[in-house]
Order: C-alpha cells, then sequence, then structure tokens
C-alpha cells in the first residue's frame, strides 16, 4: 500500500494534473463549437454558447470557497468526479440521440464549471505541494502538458472520432466515442492521482483580512485603470477569429468556408497548430529574459495580431490546394496497422501554424507582463487570478457576438474586425509600460 506521504517527487502528478486541466479546457473552448459546426448549429448559437465557458473566467469567485473548506488534494479528487460524470453524460447522449443540442449545451455548461472549479485547487495545491526551488522548474512542465493535452484531445481524439464517425456514416457516434475516450482519459488519471498525490501540510492561515481585500488592492494599485482597461480588451481580436474559425473550416464554400472534415480540422489545429503555439512560447521566453525584454512585449502583441491577416487571404480567395499527408502513427498508438491518410489544405496549415506560433508568442508576452505587475502585490495568486478571469471577459464578449457579425458580414470582415480590435489592447500595452515598472 502506498503511504501518506508529504511530499513526493512532482513529476508523479504535475504533468498528469496539468493534462487533465487541458483536456477539460480545450473541450470547452474550441471542440465544443467544432462539435456544434459539425451537427449543423447556426454561427450565431456557436457565439452565443461562448458563455459557457464563464464559468472558468469567472472561477476566482470560487476561489475562497475553495480556500476555506477542506484541502486542495480533496477538492481536486471530488471536481476531477465531477468531471468524469459530465463527459459520460455526453457521451451517453449522443450516442442514443436524445436532444442532443439541448441536452449537451446543459452538460458543457456543467463541465466548463466542474473545469473552473478543478483549476483553483490545481494552483494551490502545486504551491503547497512543490518547494520554491521546484515551483521554478515545473511551471514550465505545467504549461507544456496543458498543450500536449490540446494536442492529445484535439490533434488525436478528434481525428480519431472523425474517422469514426465516417466510417460508420454516423457523427453522433464519433462524437460519443471522443468523450467516452476524454471520460476515459480523465478516470485514469484520477484514479492516479488517489494514489499518488502527495498529503502535503496545509499551510497557517493568516489573520483574516475580508474576502474583498485582495479585490480592492487588485483595483486600487498603481496603474489599475490602464491595467484593467488592457487586460479586457487584450483578447477582444482573438475571441472573433478563434469561436469562428471552426465554423469557417468545416462549412462548405458556398457558405463561406473552406468545407473540411472533422478529421483535417483536429490535425490542423489541434496537431499543428498547437505545436506552433507551443514553440512560440518557448522562443517568447526565451527573449523576455534578455535586457530589451519591454520591447519585445510589444512586438510579440503586434506578432499576436498581424497574422490574422492570413484568414483574411483565406477568406476571400478560398484556396483549394490539397496534399496527402500520413495519419497512420495515429492507430499505431494503439497496436494497430491501419493506414490513416488525410488531404489536406496545404494554404491552410501554413496559415493555422503561422497564426498560432503567433499567439504563442504574443499570449507568453501577457503572462509575462501579469507575473510582473503581481509581484508587487500582497495577494500574489489572487491578483493573477482576476487578470486571468478578466482577459477571458473580453474574449468571451466578442466571442459571443462573433456569430452574429459572420453571419452578417460574412467572414472576410470577421477577420478584418478581429485585427482591428486587437489595435486598442497594443495601444493600452504601450502607455502600461510607460506608467509601470515591469
Amino acid at each position: 500500500m502506498i503511504r501518506k506521504a508529504e511530499h513526493r517527487n512532482p513529476w508523479y502528478f504535475v504533468p498528469t494534473l496539468a493534462f487533465t486541466l487541458g483536456i477539460t479546457l480545450i473541450i470547452v473552448n474550441q471542440v465544443a463549437s467544432m462539435m456544434y459546426a459539425s451537427l449543423g448549429v447556426s454561427t450565431q448559437l456557436i457565439g452565443v454558447l461562448t458563455i459557457l465557458g464563464l464559468p472558468i473566467a469567472f472561477n476566482v469567485f470560487f476561489a475562497p470557497f475553495v480556500d476555506s473548506y477542506s484541502t486542495k488534494r480533496n477538492w481536486i479528487l471530488g471536481t476531477q468526479a465531477a468531471l468524469v460524470v459530465c463527459l459520460l453524460f455526453l457521451a451517453v447522449c449522443l450516442l442514443i440521440d436524445f436532444h442532443v443540442v439541448a441536452v449537451s449545451i446543459v452538460l458543457v455548461g456543467l463541465l466548463a464549471l466542474a473545469a473552473g472549479v478543478y483549476a483553483i485547487p490545481n494552483g494551490g495545491f502545486f504551491v503547497e505541494a512543490l518547494t520554491k526551488k521546484e515551483q521554478g522548474f515545473f511551471v514550465g512542465i505545467n504549461t507544456a502538458f496543458i498543450r500536449i493535452a490540446i494536442i492529445f484531445t484535439t490533434g488525436v481524439l478528434v481525428i480519431i472520432s472523425g474517422k469514426f464517425g465516417e466510417k460508420v456514416n454516423n457523427i453522433h457516434y464519433g462524437w460519443s466515442l471522443f468523450f467516452f475516450m476524454c471520460a476515459f482519459a480523465v478516470l485514469i488519471t484520477s484514479v492516479w492521482h488517489l494514489f499518488i498525490m502527495p498529503y502535503p501540510k496545509t499551510p497557517l492561515r493568516k489573520e483574516k483580512q475580508g474576502y474583498l481585500a485582495p479585490f480592492k488592492e487588485f483595483f486600487t494599485q498603481q496603474g489599475a485603470l490602464l491595467f484593467v482597461s488592457y487586460i479586457l480588451v487584450f483578447r477582444l481580436g482573438e475571441g472573433l477569429l478563434t469561436i469562428m474559425s471552426s465554423p469557417f473550416f468545416l462549412n462548405s464554400a458556398e457558405q463561406g468556408g473552406l468545407g473540411m472534415t472533422v478529421a483535417e480540422v483536429g490535425f490542423a489545429k489541434g496537431t499543428v497548430g498547437v505545436a506552433a503555439s507551443i514553440i512560440g512560447g518557448v522562443l517568447a521566453g526565451v527573449f523576455l529574459k534578455g535586457k530589451h525584454y519591454r520591447k519585445m512585449i510589444i512586438i510579440f502583441a503586434i506578432c499576436m495580431t498581424a497574422p490574422n491577416a492570413l484568414y483574411i487571404y483565406l477568406a476571400r480567395f478560398q484556396p483549394q490546394e490539397m496534399a496527402e499527408i500520413n495519419l497512420s502513427f495515429i492507430p499505431a498508438l494503439f497496436g494497430s496497422a491501419a493506414q490513416w491518410t488525410a488531404m489536406v489544405n496545404i494554404k491552410t496549415l501554413a496559415a493555422i501554424a503561422i497564426e498560432t506560433f503567433g499567439y504563442g508568442l504574443g499570449y507568453t508576452a501577457f503572462v509575462f507582463v501579469v507575473y510582473r505587475i503581481a509581484e508587487a502585490s500582497s495577494f500574489r495568486a489572487t491578483t493573477i487570478s482576476i487578470a486571468m478571469a478578466l482577459q477571458n471577459v473580453g474574449w468571451t464578449f466578442s466571442g459571443f457576438v462573433s456569430g452574429f457579425i459572420q453571419s452578417a458580414v460574412g467572414y472576410e470582415i470577421l477577420f478584418t474586425l478581429s485585427i482591428l480590435l486587437s489595435i486598442p489592447g497594443i495601444i493600452l500595452l504601450v502607455l502600461l509600460l510607460r506608467k509601470r515598472e515591469i
């Protein structure tokens, strides 16, 4: 029997905790819109359904309750159980074809709630279970495994599900298989965590300063108005592009899209796209260590927006140059000798790679700014949580209206607006860097 240790090698649990978080976040933020697009749901409704991610965006308001009751370890295990249940119900709903859209919307909302709460003790447990020396190294490992989970979910599981749905000529069965596989993956990590996660000592609580103390400090700090404004508008343009990109890829040419299959989109966004964003993030970290990091922050913010112009090109010319790629490595992972191939649009693949590479640069710079500002706070963890919650507000709002905008003006103008809406964030970033030492 495994003993209840106060400390264990972080390699045993940090990657799997991050991996589980990555699976659930990407389902709510991207895979759900991909599923609804493949099921024929209108772009207006897909945009509106962005609000399902609000429990993740506002999870900071649950944090005081997580801190006050039970342990971080128990919260992690409890929320993981809830995640498994939500995923299984989604799988069954699609399998029996029971009011799929309506029921799945409710279940995705519950999944988002469970994922949002799960993210809170994750961070707290990381601080409690790791030494300061370990934390410095494993912050990078944590981020890397969230990205690996995204590749696994959208680049492997979505492709498998898409191929299965095509084979049985039933897209509902394909998505049902997807959620069964996700539930199984989360169940495996849950059982692993039950036995392997340590039982760290819970630090003694300081004298209570009140629930609102961290919020008061955040909104009264130096340059608070600039900082909050920057956070709110930073992802406005990205929200338009991200939410409508899956419908754009999946819609037919007559609808203004590129007519790709679910498997092709899964490979393009989930494998190539995420890999490019990881490379961008790593390179950004290297450059931000230099003495000219303030200039690099602005350059990376521009790099996050400029590649959106490639989507304008795709929407206008709808390029159809195709090439066959071999995906046999996916069934090989499961011991199968099946030969899988897919036709990919080379220009589309290049556009996705460049855009996500720029996203990796820009988002890493944003997180760097938030962490630097949090260093001056008495509530560093809460400052980071509030900032991350607020940056999702702008993203959720633009995602909410994205479907209506696309329906009214089409994809080309939508992607143009995604660039224009990003300009205020860059201007506010320049002003913020002049106002505060970062």
